[in-house]
């Protein structure tokens, strides 16, 4: 139908005399987008004549709903630039998919505006793939009595097939006249009054269909007004539904431009706040609806306060600075005052550009006192910087298979549980359930535990050891093999030492050079040598290993040995995946081995490593300090996924890992909330304190060691757990028998049990 009048139309235009014109055209543009764009359909005229001009207009316009959605409709220039104008856009309602009753009237002086241009636009935002039709309704020009014509449009959302373009349609209008006084009269118009719709006709040029329908009011339009208060500033603009800008120089009422209808959303906000003095001002009830008078916004101005007050820092270390634990530093301002940025250091050097606002992260490889320093900056260019020395142990407490030990305060040491091999160190061979003064040691700054032998690290980088020596783990040949040594004696040959780790029956030590350094035995190469000899009395060097800077060593026969590029090498036994390299084949290797990933690259980024007795876990700086375990998995101590691992699995459920204790078949993480979490072998109850014993299989909260009795340091055993608490005292819970829970009984304990108070205080973050 639309065709066919189309070519009637031109056809009579064609027959017109060349002195008519021909009539105007309505033409309602067209567009093809994707999905989430968001785009303008300009509502065009054309044709229109000089004499009369066009004084005023009116449409509605339907779309597809599901394709598009209307957002705003604004002025075009037709009209709008040549001189004084009232818009209304129209009432948008995009569930029926209709705006109605947009309208424009010139209210100026002569001549009327002619010519072609832009009436209006749409802006729409696509939905859906498809095509939605753009098709006027209801058209209305106050022009003269000649016809019109209306041509629609249509929008092509995605790759739907492209419609042809709507054909024209030529309206007859009557004349209804719009204005107070047309285009007669000089003085401005105000009020403005729609002609209703009318029939379609086949007048073209210079022909004439008469119009039909009786006039009809448009809706009442308001303008919004605004109350401001309080400003004594310069350069206060306030802006409504996103577009239509109000610049306010003082106090008092004003009114925005652009006029609303009713139903018509508004939204008023400031788009630029006053300075000189700097000010800063809120709108109050700022948005609704327009209903059946003008809304009325309220802005209050009040002055910006300038914060010069200094900053008031302070550091403070959670929880100790021990080597092996991701310690946060909190960096806190007395005043509340908020800081725009820090930047920390750690013996002068910078630390995690990560470091979020307030607290950073770090971990010590080294013992012995070191500084950390926060410099913070907040508004007006304010800086301060706060610093603090920490004095680091290498390794406060040491679990061993039925035995345990602890730094006391005073870096002495303490030792309970099984005795008959001399490893309480207190010169008998007999068992005590309650801790006992190691003899003859002090100024100690770590230790370490085996199946039945103890050592502990002295501040000048030597090590003693003391117990069983059947493979000669105590490093002292002048102890006879098989023999043991309930006192300490120094291991030969061996210094600048700066942590130890202890397997069931050999030893390693970190030397402040980068190299590591073990004794006793090695019958599965955890020594690390090229040697045959099943054990050796003595430190030897691990071949092909330097830039060490963290070691852990199994029960299982291995040892492991975090790098300073921030991998991790594993060498001895691999019967149960404990080397982590992802060869099942290899059984045993005295040459380090780099620790995969299931994916077959190198696990990276790693902070922290333990071991249990055939399996290793370390936490990875992934952005969560998450954790990775590989090696035995008999009681999911690696992974709820059954079978052992022989290359490293990301444990699920932890994250935010900053200390690890690996048991006999057991793992534990302490995350930044100060709650341990457990996983695995829990026969006694040594993962959960809870008083159950099933295993489990996946991390579980370790009752007794949360909240304000945070652990400083954890560390496991043989089926038992042990640690030391933020105030010095220390508790232990899971397998009993022979006193290694330090409570005074030779029984199980499957909810955590404190340490004899008569102990005394161990180390502890609050201590030297």
């Amino acid at each position: 139908m639309q065709s066919w009048i189309l070519r009637w139309a031109l056809f009579l235009c064609a027959l017109a005399p060349a002195a008519a014109p021909c009539a105007p055209v309505i033409d309602v543009g067209s567009a093809h987008v994707q999905v989430g764009d968001t785009f303008d359909i300009a509502i065009a005229i054309g044709g229109v004549d000089a004499d009369p001009g066009l004084a005023s207009w009116q449409f509605d316009l339907h779309f597809d709903p599901a394709i598009v959605s209307a957002t705003v409709v604004t002025e075009g220039g037709f009209l709008a630039t040549q001189g004084q104008t009232q818009f209304t856009p129209g009432v948008i309602d995009n569930g029926a998919g209709l705006i109605s009753l947009v309208a424009d009237a010139y209210v100026d002086l002569m001549p009327l505006p002619w010519g072609s241009g832009v009436l209006a636009t749409i802006t729409f935002t696509a939905l859906a793939d498809g095509v939605s039709a753009l098709t006027p309704e209801n058209p209305f020009l106050d022009f003269g009595d000649s016809g019109f014509a209306v041509r629609g449009g249509s929008v092509t959302v995605g790759g739907a097939s492209v419609p042809e373009p709507g054909g024209l349609a030529l309206a007859g209008l009557g004349l209804g006249l719009l204005l107070a006084a047309r285009r007669w009269s000089s003085r401005r118009a105000s009020g403005l009054a729609m002609a209703g719709a009318t029939a379609l006709a086949l007048a073209a040029c210079g022909g004439g269909g008469s119009g039909s329908g009786d006039a009809a009011s448009p809706p009442a339009s308001y303008g919004v007004t605004v109350t401001v208060s309080g400003l004594h500033g310069s350069g206060l603009v306030l802006q409504d539904n996103g577009g239509d800008d109000l610049g306010v120089a003082a106090n008092g009422g004003f009114t925005f431009a652009k006029t609303l209808t009713s139903g018509s959303a508004y939204s008023v906000t400031v788009k630029s706040q006053p300075g000189a003095p700097a000010q800063t001002c809120t709108v109050t009830a700022g948005s609704g609806t327009v209903a059946s008078s003008a809304p009325a916004v309220s802005v209050g101005c009040v002055d910006v306060v300038v914060d010069t007050r200094p900053l008031q820092l302070s550091l403070s270390p959670l929880p100790s600075a021990a080597m092996g634990v991701v310690a946060p530093y909190v960096l806190s301002e007395a005043q509340g005052i908020a800081l725009t940025a820090v930047s920390w250091t750690f013996d002068g050097q910078p630390g995690s550009a990560s470091a979020t606002i307030g607290v950073a992260l770090h971990v010590w490889n080294t013992p012995g006192t070191h500084t950390v320093s926060a410099t913070a900056t907040a508004s007006g260019g304010r800086t301060a910087t706060a610093t603090m020395s920490i004095f680091a142990v290498s390794q406060p407490l040491a679990v061993g298979a039925s035995h345990g030990c602890a730094l006391t305060a005073a870096r002495a040491a303490k030792c309970w549980g099984y005795g008959n091999s001399g490893a309480l160190g207190n010169d008998t061979t007999t068992a005590s359930a309650v801790p006992v003064d190691v003899t003859g040691l002090s100024g100690l700054i770590g230790l370490a535990a085996g199946d039945g032998h103890s050592c502990a690290l002295k501040a000048d980088g030597t090590v003693a050891c003391w117990g069983d020596n059947i493979e000669g783990e105590l490093g002292n040949a002048s102890t006879y093999h098989g023999s043991v040594n309930p006192l300490p004696k120094p291991v030969d040959g061996l210094a600048g030492v700066i942590a130890l780790a202890a397997g069931r029956y050999h030893n390693c030590a970190l030397k402040a050079d980068g190299t590591v350094a073990c004794f006793g035995q090695n019958s599965e190469n955890e020594l690390g040598t090229a040697s045959a000899a099943s054990q050796s009395v003595a430190a030897v060097t691990v071949a092909g290993l330097s830039h060490v800077v963290a070691i852990a060593a199994g029960s299982g026969y291995f040892t492991c040995a975090l790098k300073s590029d921030a991998t991790v090498a594993c060498w001895g036994s691999n019967d149960s995946g404990q080397l982590g390299n992802g060869n099942q084949a290899l059984s045993q290797t005295g040459t380090p081995q780099t620790v995969q990933t299931e994916q077959g690259t190198p696990l990276a980024h790693v902070l922290v490593i333990r071991a249990g007795e055939s399996h290793a876990c370390a936490i990875v700086d992934d952005g969560q300090n998450s954790v990775y375990c590989w090696g035995h998995n008999g009681y999911t101590q690696v992974s709820a996924t059954s079978g052992n691992h022989y290359a490293a699995v990301k444990v699920a459920g932890v994250t935010n890992a900053l200390m690890l204790s690996l048991g006999l078949y057991s793992s534990c993480a302490l995350d930044t909330s100060f709650a341990f979490r457990c996983w695995g072998s829990n026969g006694y109850g040594e993962s959960g304190g809870n008083g159950a014993t099933a295993n489990l299989p996946n991390p579980t909260l370790l009752v007794g060691l949360q909240g304000n009795a945070a652990p400083d340091y954890a560390g496991g055993g043989n089926e038992h757990l042990c640690a030391l608490r933020a105030d010095g005292s220390a508790a232990c819970v899971g397998r009993g028998g022979n006193g290694q829970l330090g409570n005074g009984a030779l029984q199980d304990a499957t909810a955590l049990s404190a340490v004899s108070a008569a102990a005394g205080t161990f180390w502890h973050w609050l201590g030297p």
